[in-house]
């Protein structure tokens, strides 16, 4: 009857013999609680079920302590099975996935304000083994696993200690730029991956090309003739989101990126990778240095402040495995004192001065408009014991939207240099004057690529600065690792892009 009516155009008054969507009852399947979880929400004598990967196995004569971790925290849960009541289950060893049901009791090591328990299974069908592994052959052993072995197997490098403490931290400590920047009233923008600009000028972007532009370009087509599939010869991964959160800026006052930046440059320092998150943020109406530097220290010692309060068992974990100083050196980062502002030019004769005392320091002086290397950074850093600014850079070892300064010498630049870190942030103030900035993009033969941002400041121009923040490079910080690569999931350079 219903086929019928719709084929006539005349729907029917028919009754279906079929339930409504709101009748149907479907029971809510809520997500299990994590360890985290139970440790904060649950008490002694509660019945749980932990689901997560074995991270060591103990045997007693009669005991069995499996401690079962599943990404929540640093603390795995102990799970204590009496193996003269019940037999553990085929497959339960060292990185297999279990599912394990029981009561919850006190550990010894418990307190009143960082409560912890055990988990007693009492029946041999409270553990189920999920995903059992051949430890023969799995690549993650139950013993230390060095870094350099870690990274050639990426995919499974998460299930490290040391992988789930650095995610940990990133979690934490991502957040938190995010809270700092929205309560300051930054809009997120997500910015484009593809641009036909190079921000900073140096050549240093990965050009896109179809196969049928690499095609053409094989049999000598020239540019001009050629078909390009976004209808220009360069197109390219960005080096910066700086560019297009300027055209916002420049309408909605503030704004922000957090996503991930390119380089093709061939670099292969404890410092450096191919693709890597930045944050940057742009603010109209900034019309001092300072005031960047001043936005910078406080929302990287709220990101410091709010890691060091929600992971402190991860840090404790970095400062045994990786680096003894790291608490004392993040500890002093928060003290009171401002961290220092160092003008570029005190900078140079500082080094200078360290170097003529000291004839025998594999530190080499520099002259003014020459950049910092990685030695003057550490050097600077160790020097006052804390982070250093380095305000008011010379004009030709900075990029071309940099506001110059009345010396018309240097320019409105900062750089961020972090303990046995180096450069973490780099900012300016944006040069706003229409005439000096058309007349630095024709002297460099950029003008005919950027007449879209020449019109930010025909038209209603506004003094405004900002600055990226190397995410990767402020998490090797926090968590003392030596090598940045160590910080993100699979990490690209030159001669490595795994998965």
């Amino acid at each position: 009857v219903w086929i019928e009516g719709m084929l006539s155009g005349v729907r029917p008054n028919v009754a279906l013999n079929r339930p409504c969507a709101s009748s149907i009852h479907v029971p809510r399947r809520r997500l299990h609680p994590t360890i985290r979880q139970i440790q904060k929400n649950h008490n002694v004598g509660d019945s749980v079920s932990v689901k997560g990967w074995i991270r060591s196995q103990r045997s007693q004569k009669h005991i069995t302590f499996l401690d079962i971790n599943d990404g929540s925290t640093a603390n795995p849960l102990q799970v204590v099975v009496d193996t003269s009541k019940l037999a553990l289950p085929n497959g339960v060893s060292f990185g297999s996935c279990v599912d394990v049901k029981g009561q919850l009791v006190e550990h010894r090591l418990s307190k009143p304000d960082a409560k912890l328990f055990e988990l007693h299974p009492q029946h041999a069908d409270q553990i189920t083994v999920l995903g059992p592994t051949d430890l023969t052959k799995d690549p993650i052993q139950p013993k230390n696993n060095p870094l350099e072995h870690l990274r050639t197997i990426p995919h499974l490098r998460p299930r490290s200690n040391f992988f789930g403490s650095i995610v940990r931290v990133r979690n934490t400590a991502g957040n938190a730029i995010h809270e700092w920047l929205q309560k300051q009233d930054f809009k997120l923008i997500q910015t484009p991956s593809l641009t036909s600009n190079d921000c900073e000028g140096g050549g240093e972007a990965f050009l896109v090309k179809t196969p049928e532009e690499l095609d053409q370009i094989s049999k000598n087509v020239p540019s001009d003739k050629r078909e390009h599939f976004f209808g220009t010869d360069f197109v390219g991964l960005t080096v910066s989101a700086q560019l297009h959160l300027e055209t916002v800026a420049c309408a909605l006052g503030r704004c922000y990126s957090f996503g991930p930046t390119f380089r093709a440059e061939k670099s292969h320092t404890t410092n450096h990778l191919s693709e890597f998150t930045m944050i940057e943020a742009e603010c109209a109406f900034m019309d001092a240095i300072q005031m960047n530097a001043d936005m910078v220290e406080d929302l990287i010692r709220y990101t410091i402040d709010s890691v060091m309060k929600n992971n402190a068992d991860d840090l404790e974990f970095f400062s045994k495995r990786i680096d003894p100083k790291l608490q004392s050196r993040l500890s002093s980062c928060m003290q009171k004192e401002r961290w220092i502002r160092l003008e570029y030019g005190d900078a140079i004769k500082l080094i200078a001065q360290h170097v003529q005392e000291n004839p025998k320091s594999e530190l080499t002086k520099i002259e003014f408009g020459e950049d910092l290397s990685r030695e003057h950074e550490k050097f600077l850093t160790n020097h006052f014991d804390r982070p250093v600014f380095v305000l008011n850079w010379p004009k030709e070892i900075k990029a071309f939207y940099m506001k110059l300064n009345d010396d018309k010498k240097t320019v409105a630049a900062m750089d961020l240099l972090l303990p046995e870190v180096g450069e973490v942030v780099g900012g300016s103030l944006r040069e706003h004057n229409f005439d000096l900035l058309e007349e630095r993009v024709k002297a460099m033969g950029i003008a005919q690529n950027l007449d879209w941002y020449l019109d930010l400041r025909r038209y209603g121009t506004v003094p405004h600065g900002g600055w990226g923040l190397g995410f990767d490079r402020l998490v090797r910080f926090v968590t003392g690792t030596a090598n940045i690569r160590d910080t993100v999931l699979a990490p690209r350079h030159p001669g490595q892009c795994r998965m």
